[in-house]
C-alpha cells in the first residue's frame, strides 16, 4: 500500500498545482507582486509546466499542447486587453517552424522504416556492397 502510494504521489501534487493554477488568477496575485495580469498568468504557466514535465504526470507532448492551449486562452486575451498587438502566429511558431517540421518528419520517417525493419535491410545493403 504504501509504495502504490509513493506512486501516485507525484500525480497528486501535479493534479493540485495544476488545480491551483487554474483558480490561481482569482485570488488577486498580481496585485501582490505588482506586476500585470499577462505577467502572472505567464509565471502561472512556467510554473504549471515545470510540474508537469517534472512529475511526468501528462506525457511531455502533451504538456506542450496544454502550454500552447493554455497561452492562447489566458495569455492572448491578456495581451489584447493591455493594447498590446500581438497575433496567434507567435504562439504557434515554437511548435510550427520549418527546423521543427523537418525534425518531426525524421523522426516520423524513422520510425516508420524501424517498424518496417528497412534500417536493418539499408544496413545489410551497405554492408554488402562496401564488402565490410
Amino acid at each position: 500500500m504504501l509504495t502504490r502510494f509513493k506512486q501516485i504521489r507525484p500525480k497528486i501534487w501535479a493534479a493540485l498545482t495544476f488545480i491551483s493554477i487554474l483558480i490561481a488568477p482569482y485570488f488577486g496575485l498580481a496585485e501582490t507582486l505588482s506586476i500585470n495580469a499577462a505577467q502572472e498568468k505567464t509565471i502561472l504557466i512556467l510554473v504549471l509546466a515545470a510540474v508537469l514535465w517534472v512529475t511526468e504526470w501528462l506525457p511531455l507532448f502533451v504538456v506542450s499542447f496544454v502550454i500552447l492551449a493554455l497561452e492562447l486562452t489566458w495569455l492572448f486575451p491578456s495581451l489584447t486587453q493591455l493594447g498590446i498587438n500581438v497575433s496567434e502566429e507567435i504562439f504557434f511558431a515554437p511548435f510550427f517552424s520549418n527546423i521543427i517540421l523537418l525534425f518531426l518528419g525524421g523522426f516520423v520517417l524513422s520510425s516508420i522504416m524501424q517498424k518496417a525493419s528497412l534500417d536493418a535491410r539499408f544496413a545489410h545493403f551497405i554492408l554488402r556492397v562496401t564488402k565490410g
